[in-house]
């Protein structure tokens, strides 16, 4: 059942979040200090995430600096 449920969701191996929330998240973080990213994420998302969260989040994210 989780499996059919992560495919479904196309998520990666070993995370819990699904590309669309993890881009929300990805976001809302390069506008906000970490703190209150993570407010704004529960408040447009009803979904609890931590400021630590988010910024490993960003930290593994891969960024194309060159543009």
């Amino acid at each position: 059942m989780r499996e059919q449920q992560a495919q479904r969701l196309n998520l990666e191996a070993y995370t819990q979040l699904s590309p669309l929330f993890k881009t929300l998240c990805l976001r809302v973080s390069a506008n906000e200090a970490y703190q209150k990213a993570a407010q704004e994420v529960e408040a447009l998302t009803g979904i609890p995430i931590s400021h630590s969260t988010l910024q490993r989040l960003v930290n593994r994210c891969e960024m194309d600096w060159s543009e």
